[in-house]
């Protein structure tokens, strides 16, 4: 019944089938544990869930995902420090570049 602990639960459960090599099962993993921890309003925990997602499509060979979700890991950090906050700015207005 405890819907916080099952949450962390599912991102430590990513955490160790990222470290198995399954990463297919680990990013559908990450994603239920972001469902979970935005629906708490768990700010915190999603910042970090995301930026593991970023770190796992990095391995995975996507990175255009891996910014995107560097870039949420950033949007959700309830204080971001002046460097992440540098770093929001700028990934802000990459993202509203125009494309080719």
């Amino acid at each position: 019944g405890d819907l916080l602990s099952a949450a962390r639960a599912s991102g430590n459960l990513s955490s160790a089938l990222e470290a198995a090599g399954d990463l297919e099962a680990a990013a559908t993993a990450y994603q239920q544990a972001l469902e979970g921890l935005r629906a708490l309003g768990d700010p915190a925990g999603e910042s970090q869930t995301w930026q593991a997602l970023s770190r796992l499509q990095l391995r995975r060979g996507a990175p255009l995902a891996a910014a995107t979700s560097a870039q949420a890991a950033l949007d959700t950090n309830p204080s971001p420090g002046p460097v992440r906050g540098f770093l929001r700015r700028i990934l802000g207005w990459v993202f509203r570049l125009p494309r080719p």
